[in-house]
């Protein structure tokens, strides 16, 4: 990535005001890595962001990331929280997959939305995809929620094509489509600017 580029991030992603560098407790937004002690509470924070989804849309409200893929990717140093006001109120949640990042899970309670959360959790996985060396950050999400497809395309993701899925991409949108999800897509942000936009998986 370019230095331009990467400066163009983190200006396009500073509507949220981020204070509280040193967790002394003052007014405003954090971004961390998580610690073990609050994986039950990013469990809580999912089931509270998934009922703003209509009735019959999401398969199981109850059915929220395990306990045992949280602490797994809090080890790997791939569990971001936002803390607002010394309170978690959202959480990102990635795997490593080939040359990218799958941003697995993000979530944030209704009680802190619209506050540009949800655009600094995307900025650290963002920068974590960049300073890993990875070529990008791809996940699954609905097509058709103003919080969820427009939302990351907003933010430089684009809706990958049938012909540029990697079998895991398509694993995952056969799986949703299983438990009755509609209109899914998968979607890339590409930290590359001489690389092909395809997604491969080696």
């Amino acid at each position: 990535m370019t230095l331009g580029l990467l400066v163009a991030i983190r200006i396009r992603y500073q509507k949220a005001l981020v204070k509280n560098p040193d967790n002394s407790g003052e007014a405003g937004l954090r971004i961390r890595l998580a610690e073990r002690s609050e994986l039950h509470c990013l469990q809580a924070i999912e089931r509270a962001a998934d009922k703003l989804f209509p009735t019959g849309r999401l398969p199981d409200l109850t059915d929220v990331m395990p306990l045992e893929a949280l602490g797994k990717a809090q080890d790997n140093g791939l569990l971001w929280v936002a803390v607002w006001d010394g309170a978690i109120a959202g959480f990102a949640v990635s795997q490593l997959f080939g040359d990218f990042l799958h941003l697995a899970e993000m979530a944030v309670h209704p009680d802190y939305g619209r506050r540009g959360i949800g655009s600094q959790l995307l900025t650290a996985v963002i920068q974590q995809a960049v300073e890993r060396k990875r070529s990008g950050v791809i996940l699954t999400t609905f097509q058709d929620f103003p919080w969820n497809a427009p939302f990351y395309e907003k933010r430089g993701f684009r809706i990958l094509a049938n012909s540029e899925l990697n079998p895991m991409l398509r694993n995952i949108l056969a799986q949703e489509a299983s438990f009755g999800m509609k209109n899914r897509v998968a979607m890339l942000y590409s930290t590359t600017c001489n690389k092909s936009m395809e997604v491969r998986y080696d």
